[in-house]
């Protein structure tokens, strides 16, 4: 969600910001849709899970229309946590840069931390949508009540999320290699597998 706020903003063919606000605006409205369609997608995934989870039998028009009627809860929370982070982590960048000169050392150093600060964000934060689609709470609530849930199982998210991130990256890329090399009918095939992989891999997160 960070990316959200900070993509529209920059020009990634010169690395400079877009200079039409148009651009800006329509970009912000696209990758605004793009969130909401992946939080109802979440939202779902999550519901079918804990419906099979209680021995219920999950049906697709039910767990989307569930996603659907929490897209305000689950976009707002991806919101909140995406600024959270997010303006600070871009304040304190400009401020580095300012003061450094842009030095490459300080940049490195800070995209270190801040890797690390989100790595513990999205751990604390991980059973955010769990808890809004089976518990009905709100964006705060369920952000505290994460919190909550996730002390003394920390390490363990953590593992399971780097595990799962480096098991994604890896069938992705060879998706990607894949249908590089081949072209044609296999790309395509090639993107649906990646799409494919991603599903699989948010139901077994969402477990």
């Amino acid at each position: 969600m960070t990316i959200f706020v900070m993509a529209p903003l920059i020009d990634y063919g010169n690395g400079s910001g877009y200079s039409d606000p148009h651009t800006v605006i329509a970009a912000l409205v696209d990758n605004a849709i793009y969130y909401a369609v992946m939080c109802v997608a979440d939202g779902a995934i999550v519901r079918a899970v804990a419906e099979m989870y209680v021995g219920e039998v999950p049906t697709i028009d039910g767990t989307v229309q569930h996603g659907l009627s929490k897209l305000y809860q689950l976009f707002s929370n991806a919101v909140i946590i995406g600024a959270a982070v997010g303006i600070p982590a871009v304040s304190i960048l400009l401020f580095l840069v300012w003061i450094s000169g842009g030095a490459q050392v300080v940049v490195i150093l800070y995209d270190t931390v801040f890797l690390i600060v989100v790595i513990g964000v999205i751990v604390v934060t991980y059973h955010t949508y769990p808890i809004i689609m089976v518990e009905d709470k709100g964006p705060v609530e369920s952000i505290r009540r994460s919190y909550d849930m996730s002390r003394g199982h920390r390490v363990y998210i953590c593992t399971v999320i780097v595990l799962f991130f480096v098991a994604k990256f890896i069938l992705h890329t060879i998706c990607n290699v894949i249908g590089a090399k081949a072209g044609g009918a296999v790309t395509a095939l090639m993107v649906l597998s990646k799409l494919l992989i991603s599903i699989i891999f948010a139901t077994l997160g969402s477990m």
